[in-house]
């Protein structure tokens, strides 16, 4: 079972299509969380329950959702995942960016 959690919301203004109007871009990062097994196998096998987690960004331009990227079990440490998260914020990046950006950011690890 997988839970998000809104962490940032960011705004950014960019030039529209025709250049004469502003348009309005919001992005949305996530920290999400889940187990590394569904309920029902935690209950059969008597397994420890160990969460992993991740990071979401989506993308609204004009409030219509046009892209997200879900990152899932990136992490067993949440504080390492909101680290990464908290860098995706300030540097303000697009879920089309994301993954060569944390490809870069885990392997400077």
């Amino acid at each position: 079972m997988m839970s998000k959690y809104l962490e940032k919301k960011v705004i950014v203004f960019f030039d529209g299509e025709n250049n004469k109007e502003k348009d309005l871009m919001e992005l949305e990062y996530y920290l999400t969380e889940s187990d590394e097994f569904e309920p029902d196998e935690i209950e059969s096998y008597n397994l420890e329950i160990d969460k992993q987690y991740g990071v979401e960004i989506v993308k609204i331009v004009n409030g219509t959702m046009i892209e997200n990227k879900l990152i899932k079990n990136l992490t067993n440490c949440r504080d390492q995942a909101l680290e990464v998260l908290k860098k995706l914020i300030y540097n303000t990046v697009t879920p089309m960016s994301m993954l060569p950006i944390l490809d870069d950011l885990l392997g400077a690890l």
